[in-house]
């Protein structure tokens, strides 16, 4: 009798996990679908980009930036900011929404071009600047003083170098910095080289992992983190074609002035800075871009809001800071995003479910999401329900 009881009480818990589980991946399916209505510009699509996420983000709330922010949370009183979602499904606990605009990132797949020629230089001097900011603190002693490690330029050129081999599309080394060559052997596991773009940015885990064994850095970068400030490849990277607008082919990244942070902006411009005697547009812009940000952005008081790139320029020239800067601003900022990684996070009975997703939106000249046979022009990529 006793065994029969035990075994009633595991299957009814089965069964109650079972139910949440199912609750669980509706309640997140449907902020997943609330999401999009919102990145639309709500029902009649007359809601700005910037509004959506003063909604999901309120300002005096927020504790990271719109482009980098924190990963989805448990809070209490996070109910009140979907007040919908939360009356149909009264005993879901709803995390944190992760809503992150992406447009910025350096896409791993732009490494196409000839090796040595001025575009790969460009692209390899910002992949420079970015790694190069990354660390690693570890104790150096009992009393748990910190050092910090840093990747040094030839870490930085092995990694660039195997990156290229990993994705170009011929079987030969291009580089002779590369740790790849036809295959990738690691312990008792021999790995074919891809020789085609990456589909997915933990791809990049496997080429760290080969130049660890090869000793050429010292440390593994994370590939994710769930805190804004700590270094991780999705931070700054990823494989999605961001900036790759129709009608323009240069597929650069851009920053989205209208949601960015002064320290956003100030490091997206650094990213461009060079050691070489380089006066280029990109250069001056580097130079000074703390100046810039600055001048943009108000962290503190009621942000402008950049309806057209003129209002940029005006603002830049009007100021004794950074007048005399090069009309350039549409080669680094851009006024909405068409980019977002997704992650959102439901909850009932100590039962989660998860969405993932990178969303592209194709929007006018006005911001708004433009409609294709009277569908937004919306498109899902890499849709995960776990």
């Amino acid at each position: 009798m006793t065994e029969f009881s035990f075994d009633t009480h595991l299957e009814t818990r089965g069964i109650r996990n079972f139910q949440a589980s199912f609750r669980a991946r509706n309640a997140a399916k449907s902020l997943f679908k609330a999401a999009l209505v919102g990145l639309q510009g709500g029902l009649n699509g007359k809601i700005t980009e910037k509004d959506f996420f003063d909604q999901i983000s309120p300002p005096l709330l927020r504790t990271a930036s719109l482009l980098n922010p924190t990963k989805p949370e448990k809070i209490e009183g996070i109910q009140l900011l979907l007040p919908g979602l939360a009356e149909s499904f009264p005993n879901v606990t709803f995390y944190t929404p992760y809503i992150r605009p992406i447009d910025h990132l350096f896409n791993l797949n732009r490494m196409n071009f000839s090796p040595g020629s001025p575009k790969d230089l460009d692209l390899f001097n910002e992949f420079l600047n970015l790694l190069s900011y990354y660390s690693n603190q570890q104790s150096v002693d009992s009393n748990q003083s910190q050092k910090s490690l840093n990747l040094g330029e030839e870490s930085i050129r092995a990694f660039y170098a195997s990156i290229y081999d990993w994705s170009d599309k011929n079987t030969d080394p291009d580089y002779p910095d590369s740790s790849i060559e036809g295959h990738v052997q690691m312990d008792d596991t021999e790995w074919e080289v891809k020789n085609t773009q990456f589909d997915k940015l933990s791809e990049i885990m496997l080429l760290q992992s080969k130049l660890i064994e090869d000793g050429y850095i010292d440390f593994q970068i994370p590939l994710n983190s769930a805190k804004p400030d700590v270094n991780s490849w999705d931070q700054n990277f990823t494989v999605y074609p961001v900036g790759n607008i129709k009608g323009k082919s240069t597929g650069d990244p851009k920053i989205n002035i209208n949601l960015a942070s002064q320290k956003n902006v100030s490091d997206f411009l650094k990213r461009y800075q060079s050691n070489n005697a380089d006066k280029s547009t990109k250069q001056k812009y580097a130079d000074s871009a703390d100046l810039i940000a600055e001048v943009l952005i108000d962290d503190f008081d009621k942000q402008e809001y950049y309806k057209n790139f003129n209002q940029i320029f005006s603002k830049l020239e009007g100021d004794p800071l950074t007048s005399g800067l090069p009309k350039s601003e549409e080669d680094f900022f851009i006024l909405w995003s068409n980019w977002y990684d997704i992650h959102l996070v439901t909850e009932i009975e100590n039962v989660r479910a998860e969405v993932r997703a990178v969303v592209e939106v194709d929007r006018d000249e006005n911001g708004k999401v433009k409609k294709e046979n009277g569908e937004y022009a919306i498109t899902i990529h890499d849709f995960q329900l776990h």
